[in-house]
């Protein structure tokens, strides 16, 4: 191969391996993915409640299933997926059991989904994959207190970058098409419209139904989505601009949330894999006792009873966890718009200090350094 031939592959491999993540940044966010995950554990077994005749699944490998499953292979699907996420949380055989717990969420949303109407939380039942080859289990494991050869690659979260940026491509897609960039329409008047009829939208919704009625405000709420959407494409080339993108998408599911009380809080927690959580202080009495827990637990035979016994006791009691997840992927999304202002604010308060060039480079090396730690 030319050298002219090997220079855009050489600039790929660099861009992909480029990265600021360190394993203390995978590591804590592992932890606070379990946890919300494991409080909100899918449930599929309601499913085998109805008829075959109501099996009406989308394109793909369901499509080839005449019905759905007796109820004890959507009960093993969600004992699986609590296994799963409760080895992934204490760290063992993280990557094999970050694989599992995707396959297993794939395969009952797959059932689950098989009505017709689908739900948009696949980022955050792909995601442990994508963060297994990043190198989740690097830090506040068993695996790292075995000494397993884990490190962080830059190149799985860049993918699970690429990722975030195509879902946002395919949503901003229809809504180009639909004519959302056009001076004639106020697709989301019409939308929050509809929803007075068919839901009950927020109260900022009530509010502004209400009491907006200028034309111009409602395009450029058009405009902005449909830009904002196609815009992560772009800033998925850059750390620095990503990491803007997912402050403002904080700040976008929270209105979504205040204007058609549809709450995202999977998607919050999908955008939280970038924080660089190794730079937040963290007390002792948070942060030691999950190491040292880490360490028991690599040093006497006891992951598997801890998976087992944890696993059975997340599904026995996620009924009862469901109703308290409701109120807390609310206070999510909260959390997650207030994270994206206050990182907004800081961005524009060292541009003024700084100025644009300064802040670039500043921004450049951030973004830019080693993952080694």
């Amino acid at each position: 191969m030319s050298d002219l031939a090997r220079a855009p592959l050489y600039c790929l491999d660099r861009w992909m391996e480029a990265g600021p993540f360190r394993p203390t940044d995978l590591g804590r966010f592992r932890v606070l993915f379990c946890c919300y995950a494991l409080l909100n554990l899918p449930s599929f077994s309601w499913v085998a409640a109805f008829p075959d005749t109501f099996h009406s699944p989308p394109p793909g490998p369901f499509a080839l299933i005449g019905g759905f499953p007796h109820p004890t292979v959507l009960s093993f699907l969600e004992v699986g997926v609590a296994l799963a996420l409760v080895a992934v949380l204490i760290g063992w055989w993280t990557r094999a059991a970050s694989i599992m717990a995707t396959g297993f969420m794939l395969v009952g949303y797959g059932f689950s989904f098989s009505f017709g109407k689908i739900d948009h939380n696949i980022l955050f039942v792909v995601l442990p994959v994508f963060m297994a080859y990043a190198g989740w289990g690097a830090a506040y494991s068993v695996d790292a207190a075995r000494g397993g050869a884990y490190e962080v690659r830059q190149w799985g979260m860049r993918l699970l970058a690429l990722a975030v940026a195509m879902a946002f491509a395919t949503a901003a897609l229809p809504k180009w098409r639909q004519g959302w960039l056009s001076t004639d329409t106020q697709a989301v008047r019409n939308e929050l419209m509809q929803s007075q009829h068919t839901s009950d939208p927020g109260w900022l919704g009530h509010l502004l139904i209400g009491s907006v009625d200028s034309a111009a405000f409602w395009i450029a709420l058009d405009w902005g989505a449909v830009l904002f959407e196609f815009g992560m494409v772009a800033a998925v080339l850059s750390w620095a601009s990503f990491r803007l993108l997912l402050a403002i998408a904080g700040l976008f599911h929270l209105s979504v949330m205040l204007v058609f009380d549809i709450t995202f809080a999977p998607n919050i927690l999908v955008y939280a894999a970038f924080i660089p959580w190794a730079s937040l202080s963290v007390p002792k009495l948070l942060a030691s006792p999950f190491r040292k827990a880490a360490v028991r637990l690599e040093r006497r035979p006891r992951p598997p009873l801890v998976v087992g016994a944890g696993g059975a006791v997340v599904w026995l009691a996620s009924p009862l966890l469901r109703q308290i997840a409701v109120p807390v992927s609310a206070s999510v999304v909260v959390i997650g718009g207030v994270v994206g202002g206050v990182y907004l604010a800081w961005r524009l308060q060292r541009l003024l200090k700084t100025g644009p060039g300064l802040e670039h480079d500043h921004l450049a090396r951030t973004a830019g350094r080693s993952s080694v730690e």
